[in-house]
């Protein structure tokens, strides 16, 4: 091979690597450039609604703004409350986002429907709590009849659950014994969950209150469907409430 080849060989070899690295380094500030330009619009959306919403006079403009449907028929507040974002719950409420709306999808949900069944979160009981304050009606009912109550019942914990439904109960004055389209009050749910901890504590938190004797759809009053079940725990816990319920006197009715 001639000393020009060679030559020419090794100027092609270097132009090819300075050409790779040109090309490296332009999508790299492409995509840097992009990912930039998008917090920057994020941002500025942001602080667009901030200053949309301040102000009496633009209140409203705000409220059409904020409580809009996205493409899955929920809100923006519906969302966070589905994700377990306190900080962006708290923020949307103070911009006047509306946690009565109902969601325009099949299971016609509230924010305070999303919340409970998300109370598992680590600010789920939080967020739950604050939308009580704020106005949410822990009576609406979604597609299936079901109560924010009966959603909550979807959490696996104990402490949570209680403390809720009991705040749900006294102070919001939700009735414990609400059925749904099935017929089923949050003790039949819990029962047919076999939710030892959360039936003992409604049972004792509540035992004038709550109807035993009150039927689904299927016929079942939830000691018939712990029996049905072979809950027997459940079963001993139910049936000792009932004695109990029928002590003080209190109409089973």
């Amino acid at each position: 091979m001639k000393l020009s080849h060679v030559i020419s060989y090794i100027v092609a070899s270097k132009l090819c690597v300075i050409m790779t690295i040109c090309c490296i380094v332009a999508v790299n500030r492409m995509f840097s450039q992009k990912w930039l330009d998008a917090i920057s619009s994020q941002e500025s959306v942001q602080a667009d609604l901030k200053e949309t919403c301040q102000g009496v006079d633009k209140v409203v403009h705000c409220a059409e703004q904020i409580n809009k449907l996205n493409s899955n028929g929920q809100t923006g507040l519906m969302v966070q409350a589905r994700l377990g974002r306190l900080l962006d719950v708290r923020e949307l409420i103070t911009y006047k986002a509306d946690p009565n709306i109902i969601s325009n999808d099949p299971m016609r949900t509230t924010a305070l429907h999303l919340a409970c069944q998300s109370a598992d979160f680590v600010d789920g009981e939080r967020i739950v709590l604050f939308l009580l304050r704020n106005g949410a009606k822990a009576t609406i009912k979604d597609a299936h009849g079901n109560l924010p109550l009966h959603d909550l019942l979807n959490a696996s914990s104990a402490g949570k659950k209680q403390r809720i439904a009991s705040r749900m109960i006294t102070t919001y004055k939700v009735d414990v014994n609400a059925q749904n389209n099935d017929g089923d009050t949050p003790l039949h749910v819990a029962v047919a969950k076999n939710d030892l901890d959360w039936v003992t504590y409604m049972v004792n938190k509540f035992p004038r209150a709550i109807k035993f004797t009150l039927k689904n759809n299927l016929g079942y009053t939830p000691l018939a469907l712990a029996e049905f079940y072979g809950y027997d725990q459940l079963v001993g816990v139910i049936r000792t409430a009932m004695k109990k319920q029928q002590m003080f006197g209190q109409a089973l009715t």
